[in-house]
């Protein structure tokens, strides 16, 4: 059985009374063959005051909206591992923001990606931004 460890890298900026102040990445050992698929999560606190809004945006390289998931990928050299969030496709466009709260989204590897085995990345980016009136 194949299994690979998988690494990806999260940043922020922000431009609000808004900011994030922490997100977590958890992701297990992929395998082709695990059934069910294997899934992670992705957890972004974020600190607004109260009457304060924003908008919160995921971007990296590759990424695409399918329904309400937004589809990832990750890499090592020419090979590439599809990596689901689910329920995550408006932060593709701006996840709008009220108030103080913690988002969890959960991350899902689509079955039967023969793949190398290593640590694959993706440089993706976490940007909050005030949503003006």
């Amino acid at each position: 059985m194949r299994s690979l460890l998988i690494l990806a890298l999260l940043t922020g900026s922000a431009n609000a009374a808004c900011t994030v102040q922490q997100s977590t990445l958890t992701l297990p050992e992929y395998s082709a063959v695990d059934a069910p698929p294997a899934t992670g999560t992705l957890s972004i606190s974020i600190k607004c005051g109260a009457k304060d809004t924003a908008r919160l945006y995921l971007s990296g390289p590759g990424q695409q909206i399918s329904g309400p998931d937004l589809k990832l990928q990750l890499r090592q050299g020419n090979a590439t591992l599809s990596l689901v969030a689910l329920s995550a496709a408006s932060l593709q466009n701006g996840l709008l923001i009220n108030g103080t709260q913690t988002l969890t989204f959960t991350l899902q590897f689509p079955q039967g990606q023969w793949v190398p085995v290593g640590a694959y990345t993706a440089a993706t980016t976490l940007t909050l931004v005030r949503n003006d009136y």
